[in-house]
């Protein structure tokens, strides 16, 4: 949910406020809070990358599952370090702009983004590195449980089915999505040759789409989705089954006669 907030609400902001160069101080905002947004998605996908190694870890070591509090507990520290670091990281980058300690140009006449090519390096592509190369080695550990687990099913079962490889194709497919990997082509694009940032913005753009796709678009989800559809249709028509009956009650002649006669009596 963090994951998919930040990047509507980053790839919102792109759209409709880095345009707004004529004025430089709602620009320099822009600039900050963009910053801050596509920084935040990245804590988001390293706390995929880590609870899903442990996740599968502890189903390796057989440890048993806990289903007391300590699940709320952990979906909150998530969530402060995804939104709370980058808020401390891009804070400290504005500050620093802003008394001059570290020249980092938050919007320009050209766009209300990061202005200096130095800056984007050390304060929004560094941090973005160093999160990917720990997604890298987290996604490593998680493919190699995950085939662990399959040589032992398989050990039982005598043979893989080609429906459970690919299973385990669409579930890496997913992580590496959630996990912000199309980046890479970003770093390949400065390092190797500038073609390669046309998958990197095709890539990266649709991201959100498929994460709706691949997460939402489930036979699952689409019928809990349709069953609580159904369930308010019904509350709708009973409400309005009860209110037309009140009111035909309300005005039936003999019930208007028999409260007459009584008020009278």
């Amino acid at each position: 949910m963090s994951l998919c907030m930040a990047l509507f609400l980053a790839q919102f902001m792109w759209l409709f406020g880095s345009g707004d160069t004529d004025q430089p101080i709602f620009c320099t905002v822009v600039a900050a809070v963009l910053h801050y947004l596509f920084l935040v998605s990245f804590p988001c996908t390293a706390v995929v990358a880590y609870d899903t190694r442990r996740t599968f870890s502890v189903q390796m070591s057989k440890a048993p599952g806990r289903s007391n509090g300590k699940g709320n507990l952990r979906f909150l520290t998530y969530t402060c370090i995804a939104w709370g670091l980058p808020m401390i990281y891009v804070g400290s980058c504005f500050l620093l702009d802003n008394f001059k300690v570290v020249g980092i140009g938050y919007g320009d006449e050209e766009a209300c983004w990061l202005a200096k090519g130095n800056a984007k390096i050390v304060a929004f592509l560094t941090p973005i590195a160093c999160v990917l190369l720990y997604n890298v080695a987290a996604f490593s550990q998680t493919i190699w449980a995950i085939n662990t687990a399959r040589k032992q099913t398989n050990r039982v079962k005598a043979k893989s089915t080609r429906r459970d490889r690919g299973a385990v194709v669409k579930v890496y497919i997913r992580l590496l999505t959630l996990m912000g990997f199309t980046w890479f082509f970003a770093f390949t694009a400065e390092l190797i040759h500038k073609t390669m940032i046309y998958p990197f913005v095709v890539l990266t753009s649709l991201q959100g789409v498929y994460i709706f796709v691949a997460f939402v678009c489930k036979i699952r989800v689409l019928k809990l989705i349709r069953d609580v559809f159904q369930m308010s249709k019904r509350d709708v028509l009973a409400s309005t089954q009860n209110s037309a009956s009140t009111l035909s009650k309300g005005f039936h002649p003999n019930h208007s006669r028999s409260e007459t006669e009584e008020t009278h009596m």
